[in-house]
Formats: structure tokens, C-alpha cells, sequence
């Protein structure tokens, strides 16, 4: 496979993960890293008039893209070193019903380490604006537990997104390999049925 081109359709791959997963293969869109889908899917939904939810401390390349490439309004969720840089679920509730068009959740965070667990943060989801758009960004997700994955929750909403790398816990960054696991509805809607050729 390493001579030849990657292939222009990552049905194979999306087969594979949607068995892996549990979830239909329709709730499964490859990309070519987590950088591909984060750049193509936000650019793709958002705009310069959108209002954005982004913890604070989190991954950089998400305030890069929403602020700098979009162009975006972006507040921050402050997470306290005096709170250990834990997700409060009250107040994230509470900030929640300022109607976002998106909030960006990375579970486990970056560079924090600190996870919210799936119950509780899915709970928070459930109770929240069905208007806002939810990216959880699962990158480090394997770390916390083999349960802890919101993607079969993701595949059943209509407004929430669930980013995977497998950059990290399979070791695999060189191949920038990546997908989004949601309804068939937002996979439709995250510029069809691949971000990038080589996904």
C-alpha cells in the first residue's frame, strides 16, 4: 500500500471503523488526520457571524481555525488551576443556554489530561440548546477507559460531532488517519462523504 497512491475512497476504511464502532457506516466520514476534518467541517459549517464555545486551556488548532481562519466569535470556557483544570458541568449548563452555534469539547482535554466522564458529559448534551452544534474532540479518549466514547451517542444525534484520531493511541500519526462519527444527517453536512480524497 506504501508504493502506491492512497486511494481516492475510504469506503474500506469506513467499513472498519463503523464494525470497530458499532455504528452504521453511514455515521462514519475518514479524513486525513484530525487536522483535515477540523479545518474542511468547521470552515464548511461555520461562519464570520457564528458564535463559538472553546475551552480555555485546549488544543491550540482549534482557537487558530475558529479566530483566525474563520473568523469567528469565540468565547472561552476558563478552566482554573485552582480547580485542578476540571470541566464544571453546572456552569458549562449554565453558559450552555447562551444558544452557541458551536461548542468544542475536548474529552480528555489537552493539555489538561482532565476528562469528563461520558455519563456525565452526555447528560449535559442531552440537556442542552438542540440548536447548538456539539465537536467532541476524542483524540485521547482510549486513554480514559474503553467505554468512555460518546461516538454511539453521536450517531444518534442530531447535533453532535465526535472527532477521532488515531494519531495517539495507536501510534499511527504518520498516516493521518482520522474520521467523524455522527448522524448521517451531520455526516451529510460535514462536506459529504469525504473531507479529502486521500481519506
Amino acid at each position: 500500500m506504501i508504493r502506491t497512491s492512497p486511494p481516492v475512497d475510504g469506503s474500506g476504511l469506513t467499513r472498519a471503523i463503523a464494525r470497530a464502532r458499532r455504528v452504521a457506516e453511514e455515521c462514519i466520514l475518514p479524513a486525513a488526520g484530525s487536522s483535515d476534518a477540523i479545518f474542511l467541517a468547521l470552515r464548511h459549517w461555520l461562519r464570520e457571524s457564528s458564535r463559538v464555545l472553546l475551552l480555555d486551556p485546549t488544543y491550540g488548532e482549534y482557537a487558530h481555525v475558529l479566530e483566525r481562519v474563520i473568523g469567528c466569535e469565540v468565547q472561552r470556557f476558563r478552566l482554573s488551576r485552582e480547580d485542578g483544570y476540571c470541566v464544571d458541568s453546572a456552569r458549562l449548563r449554565s453558559v450552555l443556554l447562551n444558544n452557541y452555534d458551536l461548542v468544542v469539547i475536548v474529552n480528555p482535554n489537552s493539555p489538561t489530561g482532565r476528562h469528563v466522564p461520558r455519563a456525565e458529559l452526555g447528560s449535559v448534551l442531552v440537556d442542552s440548546p438542540q440548536a447548538t452544534r456539539f465537536w467532541i474532540d476524542e483524540t485521547y479518549a482510549e486513554y480514559a477507559g474503553p467505554d468512555e466514547s460518546l461516538e454511539a451517542f453521536a450517531a444518534a444525534s442530531p447535533n453532535v460531532v465526535v472527532c477521532k484520531s488515531m494519531s495517539k493511541a495507536y501510534a499511527l500519526s504518520g498516516v493521518r488517519a482520522a474520521y467523524l462519527c455522527a448522524s448521517p444527517q451531520s455526516i451529510a453536512e460535514s462536506c459529504g462523504r469525504s473531507l479529502h480524497p486521500g481519506a
